[in-house]
């Protein structure tokens, strides 16, 4: 079998069969991940490649903002050596993306133990900044949701983004805004509550002062990496590059149809 799936789930454009999973994940708590050091040698075993590409179109991919004026995306998927029996991105990719994002950026993401002040404003606490966003009177008769979260530039706080339940990468519930160093996020719940539902243009994250985002793609095996100017996703690219080296992987930029026709299974490149 291996090598020959290419397809996750009836949605997903990896395989169809998702059954008896098991977690490649380590245990996350506050920010640390237990036993990191063995297990991410082990997790470098099991992927074989990071793939990517750019501006995709097909609908297969579903993504939450497609390629416009203004915007490029990165569509990042990554290459197992046998079938997966976890749901959810393997701890070395969590490893390498929340790494890259981090060297460039204070990545803001949703995360249901965030801590927030009763008034508006960012908290301070070991993980980095955080705060809860809260609804205007229309959203709370409404009912819309508090929106929880957590500004860092550690790459081991920034990983808990996979496992933020009810906050799901792998439901596509996952919201993380790339903010530049040094700057402060300023946050309002109606555009980051937009940009949450895909109910608003990507360029609300820029107006936020954000310089791109991470997105879930489908059922949560990619990455959509949204930027609003060249220049900075040509320097995701090479980091991406550069970590791959680092951890002995692949990496390769290909064309969509490339992409499509990936066996993400088994050796490929």
């Amino acid at each position: 079998m291996t090598g020959s799936r290419k397809h996750f789930s009836r949605l997903s454009p990896k395989c169809p069969s998702r059954a008896n999973w098991v977690s490649l994940y380590t245990h996350v708590d506050l920010g640390v991940m237990n036993s990191q050091k063995q297990d991410d040698n082990a997790l470098a075993m099991e992927v074989e490649a990071i793939r990517a590409t750019r501006d995709p179109h097909d609908s297969c991919w579903a993504l939450s903002f497609v390629p416009e004026k203004g915007t490029s995306v990165l569509l990042v998927g990554w290459i197992m050596k046998d079938v997966p029996t976890d749901a959810g991105v393997p701890a070395e990719i969590a490893k390498i993306l929340t790494e890259v994002l981090c060297d460039d950026y204070r990545v803001a993401f949703l995360h249901p133990t965030a801590a927030g002040r009763d008034e508006s404003g960012w908290r301070t606490t070991p993980r980095g900044l955080e705060q809860v966003l809260r609804p205007g009177l229309g959203g709370r008769v409404l009912r819309e949701p508090l929106l929880p979260v957590i500004c860092t530039s550690e790459a081991r706080t920034a990983a808990l983004m996979f496992r933020a339940e009810p906050y799901s990468w792998q439901l596509r519930s996952q919201l993380v805004m790339l903010f530049p160093l040094g700057s402060e996020a300023h946050l309002s719940y109606d555009s980051v509550f937009k940009l949450w539902r895909r109910s608003a243009n990507a360029h609300y994250a820029a107006e936020l002062g954000a310089e791109g985002l991470m997105l879930p793609g489908v059922d949560g095996d990619f990455a959509e990496l949204v930027f609003f100017l060249e220049p900075q996703l040509q320097r995701s690219a090479r980091r991406l590059e550069q970590a791959c080296q680092q951890a002995g992987i692949g990496w390769q930029v290909v064309s969509e149809c490339d992409f499509k026709s990936t066996s993400w299974f088994g050796r490929h490149i």
